[in-house]
């Protein structure tokens, strides 16, 4: 009797010490990371300042993702025509990535004028491995009635394009 417990206790040990072997051995891609590498000034107060030395890519009605894949790892995308408030503090963005699905959530550190503004964000991923993903912007201005910024993008090879978004309400032009 004694024997057989001591079996039944090697054979529950090594099954547990081969399910916590496995659990720590399984091969996940390594998770991306991002931020805003750089974000331009509020475009209509150089355009009302005759100081803007930005190069209007889009007209205000719409937004835009402009992106540049490298074919192995490194994703750069230029949110173009993002709003936030006037005096955002530093702008930064949250990446998630869950299965395919990536998220990027869109925020400012203050908000401490009472107008919004558009820019242009600079955001760079980096251990973005090939493959088919499907991006989510979360914008914090979006004006109701307007589609959040989604889209499916292949990264089998090096790439670029545009997408674009129509958008409606301040601060983007009616």
């Amino acid at each position: 009797m004694k024997k057989s417990i001591r079996f039944m206790l090697l054979i529950t040990g090594l099954i547990i010490l081969w399910i916590i072997s496995c659990e720590s051995n399984t091969h996940s891609k390594p998770e991306i990371f991002g931020e805003v590498e750089s974000f331009s000034n509020c475009k209509y107060l150089n355009k009302r300042t005759g100081l803007s030395k930005i190069k209007e890519t889009l007209p205000d009605t719409l937004a835009g993702i402009e992106y540049h894949y490298d074919g192995k790892s490194k994703l750069e995308m230029t949110h173009i025509n993002a709003g936030f408030n006037c005096c955002p503090g530093i702008i930064f963005t949250e990446i998630t990535e869950d299965n395919g699905d990536i998220i990027i959530e869109e925020f400012e550190s203050e908000a401490s004028c009472r107008c919004n503004c558009l820019y242009d964000l600079k955001i760079v991923i980096d251990d973005i491995q090939p493959g088919n993903y499907c991006f989510t912007f979360a914008e914090p201005y979006l004006p109701e009635g307007n589609k959040t910024i989604t889209f499916i993008l292949g990264l089998n090879e090096k790439n670029e394009g545009l997408v674009t978004f129509p958008r409606k309400g301040y601060p983007w032009g009616e």
